[in-house]
């Protein structure tokens, strides 16, 4: 717990829990105070710290409630949920293997570095119990008891049962955090089931024991405890044991003999603090959140275990955080410190307030009344606003007819210490009350504003003034006034009178631009409109007769008047013309040449989605791209029209058709290797001509000629290319050129002796040139031995079906060559045998 005091001017104070593991720990909770602050910056801070001691054998403790009262706050270090390091816990009524602490730990005058966890939700420093029976009746009673183990630190104890599965989640666990010496040793009980068939589903049970490095403090941390009265009474218990069972001390409230107690959420803590050996206490400072120190605390003893600890003239300028930090030495190392750090956020309050006394408004002051404000909550002195600070007054009394009035307060030179008040200056019954029913201007420029007044009070008829009692009339409607301020007075016939001062307005002047989008060829525009101006509630209308909401029309390219009207009907004009964005693209192919007979797709690149052609001889004339084939040679003219939307566009090609060239290149022959051919090829329609040969034939005549001659050695392809020079068009044809070997060979001797060898008479090598042999053979006399009209090299010296005798011979061969050409050749012929 912590308390705060204040000498002359005070403050807010917030008190925030803010704990560091590495730099120390925290003793106490937020708690919010609040003070005035006007007349000064300067403050006396005052808290409460604990008077922390050695252990000793001797009492031992004494234990303090953290949550409770207005200072009290439940504020554990970890959440026992998540995983930390497990015990070895996992049957009923059973101790732990030994824990290392990780630090030495006085419990009534002993150090302990290890401990053993009980399943039955407290600890024991006696290691001997480890893995042995924990106790879990309490018949024995309240601590300090011989029936009970030594050395233990309960928190909560009662019969809880680890190993029931009726809670999935069900932890017992422990954690060390911080670094030395500031370390603390945390063990949690985390949704352990009650024992007993009757208890096992109740499963809240939560709970954790601290240990503190150093200090030696032991917490205890209740979530929720359950009841089951059912099974062991359903005792529980707070409390510390001695190793020797001689001393012992419980929580208020929370002892096993006491009324039963527990509930789900309790959130509640405990603080065992050492209270009998030697104090250390060291000292205290205050310190900024930069590690400037503030000052320096001096202590006043509140009890054993609390000290009050003052930081005089501590002077924030604004709300500021300040660190409360007290050292204590650690007795694990004499001559080093632990230190606990607390946060302090002093937050700077403007606490002026302030009471009016009035003086109603009547006719007697001429309808004037008073107000006299009186401020409290600082020394003064003051002044006053009542035009919102554009001049101060340090009177404060004012005078104003009856009305509301904000009066702005504050202390001579002071920024901070200030006040807005409102006061109310009241109107006496007797005076003369108006009604006033206003009818501002609708639309701006107009003068159809009206004032109706209505009166009551004061005596008699009453007469009505627009321009603060020059002229009256009898009656309180003022109609066809301007824009502008009006005093309106009301007179009885006793002369009291009351006068008001009325406002006739009018809207601004109704303003519209507007912004177009193009409309496409198959996209409608839009124009936007944006109207200012007037009384908002606009519609708008594009046709003069029907109004939208919506301030956007889509429509057509063209020339628009539009019309805004706001929600008075006030009305404004405006022009835009919407332009059209002609997206429809379309062209057709250059202009061409071709010849007769051929045809020529109109290629054409265009966005459009129809299409329609004039012209002759096309196979379509509804697609983007036709076929055209003219008849007869001559100019043409396509037109082809596109449509998107709706765009249109035209575009021309001109096909010019020339004569066609017919050329040919001449029949194929066949020569006899040395033959000359002269070329027999004819064209008509052509100016140009050009020969090639495949392959290429050296004795080719002339290339540019229609009939050249050629003496080919190898068979060849001759191709003719014939061209109309004016329109391009060109034929092409071509003929082959066999060559034959010469194949003729006469021999002028054969031996016909039946070895095989030359036994025929030969004349020539092949007949591949050949298209006819014919032989007469004649002997010395004259006379004919052999003839063949058609010979094949196939005479074996026979006459008559006899040999003839070895002599020689005179033979006559003709050939008949393939190309026609008739060859004699005349030999002596001799037949040896």
């Amino acid at each position: 717990m912590r308390k705060f005091y204040w000498i002359g001017l005070t403050f807010l104070l917030a008190l925030t829990y803010q704990a560091n593991a590495q730099s120390g720990f925290s003793f106490t909770c937020a708690r919010d105070t609040i003070v005035p602050i006007c007349g000064g910056s300067c403050f006396v801070l005052k808290a409460k710290i604990p008077d922390i001691h050695a252990t000793s054998s001797t009492n031992g403790y004494v234990v303090n409630p953290l949550t409770g009262g207005t200072d009290g706050c439940f504020r554990p270090y970890i959440d026992p949920s998540i995983p930390g390091n497990p015990t070895s816990i996992t049957l009923d009524d059973r101790y732990s293997d030994p824990i290392t602490l990780g630090f030495p730990f006085s419990f009534y005058g002993n150090s302990y570095s290890q401990l053993v966890a009980s399943g039955n939700g407290y600890l024991s420093f006696d290691i001997s119990e480890a893995n042995q029976f924990s106790h879990w009746s309490q018949s024995a009673g309240n601590v300090p008891n011989t029936g009970y183990d030594a050395a233990l630190a309960m928190g909560v104890f009662h019969d809880i049962d680890p190993s029931v599965t009726t809670s999935p989640n069900r932890r017992i666990k422990y954690d060390i955090i911080g670094s030395a010496p500031h370390r603390q040793f945390i063990l949690s009980f985390y949704k352990i089931p009650l024992f007993g068939s009757a208890c096992n589903s109740l499963i809240e049970n939560t709970h954790q024991i601290v240990l503190y490095e150093g200090l030696n403090i032991i917490e205890v941390f209740v979530y929720s405890v359950e009841q089951c009265p059912s099974w062991n009474q359903g005792r529980k218990m707070i409390g510390l044991q001695s190793f020797d069972k001689s001393k012992g001390i419980m929580a208020p409230g929370r002892t096993s003999t006491g009324p039963a107690w527990g509930s789900i959420n309790m959130n509640e803590s405990w603080r065992f603090v050492p209270i009998d050996g030697p104090t250390l206490y060291r000292g205290v400072e205050l310190y900024d959140l930069a590690g400037n120190l503030v000052s320096t605390g001096d202590t006043t003893r509140l009890s054993p275990s609390s000290f009050e600890v003052s930081f005089p003239n501590v002077c924030p300028t604004g709300t500021t955080t300040y660190i409360v930090r007290s050292r204590y030495e650690n007795p694990n190392q004499p001559g080093t410190f632990v230190f606990a750090n607390d946060t302090v956020r002093a937050i700077v309050q403007n606490s002026l307030d302030a009471t009016a006394s009035t003086i109603a408004a009547g006719c007697a002051n001429n309808n004037i009344g008073t107000a006299s404000i009186t401020p409290s909550g600082a020394p003064g002195p003051f002044e006053y606003s009542l035009d919102n600070g554009a001049t101060w007054q340090t009177s404060n009394t004012f005078n104003a007819p009856a009305g509301t009035y904000t009066v702005l307060i504050r202390e001579i030179g002071s920024t901070t210490c200030t006040l807005t008040y409102s006061v109310t200056i009241p109107l006496d019954p007797s005076a003369i009350v108006g009604t006033y029913a206003v009818n501002n201007i609708l639309c701006n420029g107009a003068s159809n504003g009206s004032i109706n007044v209505s009166s009551t009070g004061g005596s008699g008829t009453y007469e009505y003034s627009i321009d603060g009692g020059t002229t009256y009339q009898a009656t309180g409607i003022f109609s066809n006034l301007a824009p502008g301020t009006y005093n309106i007075r009301v007179r009885d016939n006793l002369g009291c009178f009351r006068d008001t001062t009325v406002n006739i307005t009018e809207p601004t002047a109704l303003a519209a631009t507007s912004v177009s989008t193009n409309a496409t060829c198959t996209q409608l525009g839009d124009i936007e409109v944006t109207a200012n101006g007037a009384t908002p509630g606009y519609t708008y209308s594009i046709d003069g007769t029907t109004f939208q909401n919506s301030n956007v029309f889509n429509v057509n390219n063209g020339s628009y008047s539009i019309i805004v009207q706001d929600a008075n009907g006030c009305r404004t004009n405006i022009q835009q013309v919407v332009n059209l964005t002609n997206d429809l693209t379309l062209q057709t192919r250059t202009d061409t040449t071709i010849c007769l007979g051929a045809s020529i797709v109109l290629n054409t690149s265009s966005t459009a989605n129809g299409y329609s052609w004039t012209g002759q001889g096309l196979d379509n004339n509804s697609i983007a791209n036709p076929t055209a084939a003219p008849a007869t040679p001559g100019v043409y003219t396509y037109q082809v029209t596109g449509t998107l939307g709706q765009c249109t566009a035209t575009d021309d090609v001109v096909i010019t058709v020339e004569q066609s060239v017919v050329i040919e290149a001449g029949q194929d022959v066949s020569i006899i290797k040395g033959e000359t051919v002269q070329f027999n090829a004819t064209a008509t329609g052509a100016d140009t001509y050009t020969w090639t040969s495949n392959p290429n034939d050296p004795s080719l005549t002339a290339t540019n000629i229609l009939n050249p001659a050629a003496t080919p050695d190898v068979t060849t392809t001759y191709t003719l290319v014939a061209v109309n020079n004016q329109g391009g068009c060109r034929a092409t044809d071509q003929f082959t050129i066999t060559v034959i070997p010469y194949c003729i060979k006469v021999n002028n001797a054969f031996t016909p002796n039946g070895d095989g060898i030359n036994d025929f008479w030969l004349c020539y090598d092949s007949y591949d040139c050949l298209k006819n042999v014919s032989v007469n053979v004649f002997n010395r006399y004259g006379s004919k031995v052999f003839e063949s009209k058609d010979y094949r090299n196939n005479w074996d010296g026979r006459y008559k079906g006899k040999s003839l005798p070895d002599a020689t011979y005179y033979a006559v061969i003709e050939f008949t060559l393939v190309s026609g050409k008739k060859v004699t050749v005349k030999t002596d012929l001799t037949i040896l045998r």
